[in-house]
């Protein structure tokens, strides 16, 4: 069973981190994808047209079932979110998946790393060669992006909204306390960084843990972060004086 933390003033003792928007810079990534889109279009531009309608319909129910409150207040249905789009399209699962795979997954890693944050890699180098735990907490699958960027080996836990053991959106802190209950480490002496505050924070902040955006890891916290890990962290949850 899961169980929810109070915040105290801990130290930080583990960090967790979304990924997309978090590891690279997202416009930069949807720009490569359209562009590959478009060049697509030359010799397929029906399948590219569907591909699109595809792809856009399944960002847009994310969003929508993010906040619904069925979703947050009850465990959702295994795939429900490729089972919207399919419905809202009047498709078949059979039919969405492969788009959503190869386009968000396999086409995505493929060009993420044109798109990288270099500090949120230098931070969690900085963090790995200290030995402090991490993990990843995403609403889409990270196991191939991580791989893209040969970084998989950083991390003790990585888990995503789809899964078994969630099949819960962020806000809902159901993923964000799974990640902490595999890193075996309690909220309160987590910091989770992410690029979006009303999804990330308010999810961080209702499993009990720190919350700080990605935009704060700068020069001088990655120089922080090699001389003193253990201060740079509760400066980032704001728990050192």
């Amino acid at each position: 069973m899961i169980q929810k933390y109070k915040k105290s003033d801990h130290h930080i003792r583990a960090v967790i981190y979304d990924f997309d928007g978090t590891f690279y810079y997202a416009r930069r990534l949807r720009i490569w994808l359209l562009i590959k889109l478009i060049k697509s279009a030359i010799s397929s531009p029906i399948q590219t047209y569907r591909a699109l309608r595809i792809i856009q319909t399944y960002r847009n129910i994310l969003e929508e079932i993010r906040y619904d409150e069925k979703v947050l207040s009850s465990t959702v249905e295994e795939h429900i979110h490729m089972k919207l789009t399919a419905r809202k399209l009047k498709s078949t699962i059979d039919t969405v998946e492969p788009i959503i795979t190869e386009w968000m997954e396999k086409q995505a890693s493929n060009m993420i790393p044109h798109c990288i944050r270099k500090k949120t890699l230098q931070f969690i180098q900085r963090m790995h060669e200290s030995q402090i735990k991490q993990g990843i907490y995403s609403d889409y699958p990270a196991i191939e992006k991580l791989k893209s960027i040969q970084m998989a080996n950083h991390f003790h836990a990585v888990v995503w909204s789809g899964e078994q053991s969630v099949l819960s959106y962020k806000p809902s802190p159901k993923g964000f306390l799974k990640t902490a209950e595999l890193l075996d480490c309690p909220p309160d002496e987590i910091l989770y960084i992410g690029d979006r505050a009303e999804v990330d924070g308010q999810g961080a902040h209702q499993a009990g843990m720190h919350f700080t955006h990605v935009k704060k890891l700068t020069a001088s916290i990655i120089a922080l972060a090699k001389s003193d890990p253990q201060l740079c962290l509760n400066q980032l949850a704001g728990l050192a004086e």
